[in-house]
């Protein structure tokens, strides 16, 4: 089914990222597209849970983020992950805005959106190299196999091997401040309070499981 993406969503994700609310601007945009390209709704899900740093996901942009930070103190943003974070979902935001400028239909590909992150740690804060996303973005271009990046994304999976899971559990977001929010393709914990901020994400559609 085509879509049309507008100025007003554009409006719309910003104003969510504004509040804070940076896995609701991606769950914004997934119901834009969900039924028109569900390799991008995979990868937007993924980015909705690393931004909430939630699971598996979201554990293993933390352990990137430690390391672009430990290894870059110079360029990592002074106000932290959820800085650098908003800023990852602005390069989304402005990849799809210029899509709507070329009077395209602002329906990003998989590839764009992983292009997108990358283009904000490597124009932004010239730490392309160490960028964990490296890893899927191979196939379009080789150079990124042997970066700190791709070892990060490595590293991550050490979650799995040791059973240790960084990464922000649901069960940390209970009682009644939350309400839990189920689709066919993820669920979703978020606030109560007049914000409605997305806290926590663990998707349905992507093949990795936890």
């Amino acid at each position: 089914m085509p879509v049309q993406i507008t100025q007003t969503d554009i409006i719309a994700m910003n104003a969510l990222l504004k509040k804070g609310d940076r896995g609701g601007a991606y769950l914004y945009y997934y119901n834009l597209i969900k039924d028109v390209d569900r390799e991008a709704v995979s990868q937007i899900l993924i980015q909705a849970q690393i931004t909430t740093y939630s699971g598996f996901f979201g554990g293993a942009a933390m352990i990137g983020n430690a390391i672009a930070k430990n290894s870059n103190p110079d360029k990592y943003p002074a106000e932290g992950l959820d800085k650098f974070s908003s800023d990852i979902v602005q390069g989304l935001i402005d990849a799809i805005a210029k899509e709507l400028s070329a009077n395209q239909d602002g329906v990003l590909t998989k590839e764009q959106i992983q292009l997108a992150d990358h283009g904000v740690w490597e124009n932004k804060y010239k730490m392309g190299d160490y960028f964990p996303g490296n890893i899927q973005i191979v196939a379009q271009d080789p150079t990124v196999l042997a970066t700190p990046g791709t070892l990060a994304a490595v590293l991550a999976g050490s979650q799995l091997l040791l059973g240790a899971k960084i990464g922000n559990e649901k069960s940390k977001f209970s009682g009644s401040a939350y309400e839990r929010i189920e689709t066919t393709d993820y669920i979703a914990i978020r606030e109560r309070s007049s914000n409605k901020i997305v806290c926590n994400l663990k998707d349905k559609v992507t093949v990795f499981k936890e």
